[in-house]
């Protein structure tokens, strides 16, 4: 067994695959991990309300030999005793992980996929929504820029408002989409999507929609990221997200 790998991230990334009377010993796990050091197996196995030997396969399931193993590893990853590996951050909020099961990644894929969905719509704002709505029906041109694995929505957004008889443009190549954004003017739009803000082409792009005249007040540069403190958001001054 891979001992650098912290129990409750085995936990997350079995979840999907588990029984549901597991499922019920992860959950009572992931929310409280430091009590779970401190139980025996039946003490565990009457908190959750299951049997031990579900809570034997339970952990069985995450690759441990037994209970004892399972909680010697919890105990050592609450004291801080082994670093966390690495996620693969490059899939854009996937988290693979090496003990993941082939058979289990679509019902991990949709999990994820809904919980990103869930937190967009807790941050969605009805009146910057509506705010974003206006700018485009009433721009010149919309101009959408993105790279790497942005490109896709990106290029989503592009069909969808061709369909609505919108003017606008997307450029696969970065440095056009930096030399579009030099030539927009006040009655033009700018989109930026980037899941991580942290994209620097964009930030260009961005940064020369600006400069270029797309920031009129209310300023008609919007974005769509996924974490507002990011460079893609401070290079656009008094602008909020979309």
């Amino acid at each position: 067994m891979r001992q650098d790998i912290r129990v409750l991230d085995r936990v997350r990334g079995a979840y999907a695959s588990l029984r549901p009377s597991e499922q019920r010993v992860a959950d009572y796990v992931l929310k409280d991990p430091e009590t779970c050091t401190r139980c025996t197996i039946s003490e565990l196995a009457d908190q959750v309300q299951v049997s031990q030997p579900t809570v034997i396969r339970f952990v069985q399931a995450l690759g441990f030999d037994g209970y004892r193993n399972f909680k010697y590893c919890l105990i050592r990853d609450r004291s801080g005793g082994a670093a966390r590996e690495a996620c693969f951050d490059h899939l854009g909020g996937f988290d693979l992980k090496p003990w993941d099961q082939l058979e289990d990644l679509p019902l991990k894929e949709v999990r994820v996929s809904g919980g990103l969905l869930e937190e967009a719509l807790k941050s969605l704002s009805v009146q910057e929504l509506d705010r974003a709505v206006r700018m485009l029906a009433t721009a010149r041109t919309i101009d959408i820029y993105g790279v790497e694995n942005s490109c896709t929505p990106a290029s989503d957004l592009l069909t969808k408002l061709t369909y609505l008889g919108l003017c606008c443009r997307m450029h696969t190549d970065a440095y056009l989409q930096q030399i579009a954004a030099a030539h927009l003017g006040v009655a033009d739009v700018a989109v930026a999507f980037s899941h991580s803000g942290c994209s620097m082409d964009t930030v260009k792009a961005l940064r020369l929609a600006r400069r270029a005249g797309a920031n009129t007040s209310p300023s008609p540069v919007g974005r769509i990221l996924s974490w507002p403190s990011t460079p893609t958001c401070a290079c656009i001054p008094g602008e909020r997200t979309l």
